[in-house]
C-alpha cells in the first residue's frame, strides 16, 4: 500500500484562511458600526428639520393616543417633546438636556445670547428665539455606544430656522 503524502498547498490554504477570516470579520463590523453612524445622524438630521419646520408654525399642542389635545405651557416644552417624538420614531432616545435652541444673529450664523451660555442653556433666554421673524438654530445631541470598543461617539446635528408671522 502506498502512503498518502500532503502536498504544501494543505499548510499554506489553512495559513491564509487563520489570516483572512479575523480580518474579513473585523472589516464586517466595521462597515456595519459605519452604517450605524451613518442612518443615527441622518435620522438625527431629518428629525431636526422636521422640529424646526413644526416651531415655525408656533403650535403647542398634541394630539393624545385618544385624540384628545395635550398643550404645554411654553413652546420650549413643546419643541422638546415635538423634538423627542421624531426622535423616538427613528428609534433614537434624545433627553430634554440634550436639545438646545438660541436666536441667531443673521450677519456671522452664531447664537445672539451669551456665548458661554449658547447653544447650552436649556431654553432660559430663548423667548426672543421664538418670536415671529427671528432666526433661530435649534441642536440635538444623542450618543452612539461603539460595540467592540470601548468608547462612545457623541453625535450632533444642527436645524435652523426663522418664525414667520401668520
Amino acid at each position: 500500500m502506498k502512503k498518502r503524502q500532503f502536498s504544501s498547498e494543505y499548510g499554506v490554504s489553512m495559513l491564509d484562511a487563520a489570516i483572512t477570516i479575523p480580518v474579513f470579520i473585523i472589516v464586517l463590523f466595521f462597515i456595519i458600526d459605519a452604517a450605524r453612524i451613518s442612518y443615527l445622524a441622518v435620522s438625527l438630521q431629518d428629525s431636526l428639520h422636521r422640529t424646526a419646520r413644526w416651531a415655525i408654525t408656533g403650535e403647542r399642542c398634541f394630539p393624545a393616543p385618544d385624540g384628545s389635545p395635550i398643550c404645554f405651557d411654553t413652546r420650549e416644552e413643546a419643541l422638546k417633546e415635538k423634538m423627542q417624538r421624531e426622535a423616538s420614531d427613528r428609534g433614537i432616545t434624545i433627553n430634554d438636556d440634550e436639545i438646545y435652541v438660541c436666536t441667531v444673529d443673521v450677519a456671522d450664523c452664531t447664537c445672539a445670547v451669551d456665548d458661554d451660555d449658547c447653544p447650552y442653556n436649556n431654553f432660559e433666554s430663548t423667548m426672543e428665539a421664538l418670536d415671529s421673524g427671528r432666526l433661530f438654530k435649534l441642536t440635538a445631541r444623542t450618543r452612539l455606544g461603539v460595540p467592540l470598543t470601548l468608547f462612545t461617539l457623541d453625535i450632533e446635528r444642527t436645524a435652523l430656522g426663522r418664525n414667520e408671522s401668520f
